[in-house]
């Protein structure tokens, strides 16, 4: 099953994309899109040859589907950005106890490596 936003009403821009699920199958191209960044997402261009979608398969509104990805950009990035926070917390934390006890009596391993609070 794909999700795709389909131009629906190609000659009304922005305001002519919807959001259809469509069953693989024949019919169906795809070419994967080339990325600079996160390339754990599946992104690619789809191309439907003569593909029957029902009209139970539209997500949204019919011509909606490029409100519906802004809305979705809303929370997308900043849930993306706590995530790069979260990490570099988790890093420092560990950072701090591995820092911390030294093989060295009387020395903390601190003392011999660089690091900053």
């Amino acid at each position: 099953m794909l999700v795709c936003a389909v131009a629906t009403k190609p000659e009304s821009g922005h305001r002519g994309i919807s959001f259809l699920l469509i069953d693989r199958g024949e019919g169906i191209r795809r070419t994967a899109l080339g990325k600079l960044g996160w390339h754990a997402s599946d992104n690619a261009e789809i191309g439907l040859d003569d593909v029957f979608v029902p009209g139970e398969n539209l997500l949204g509104t019919l011509h909606g589907g490029f409100y519906e990805i802004m809305a979705n950009f809303q929370w997308e990035r900043p849930l993306m950005a706590l995530g790069a926070v979260g990490a570099m917390q988790a890093c420092s934390t560990f950072r701090r106890s591995w820092s911390a006890p030294c093989a060295t009596p009387g020395r903390a391993r601190s003392a011999a490596v660089p690091t900053r609070s």
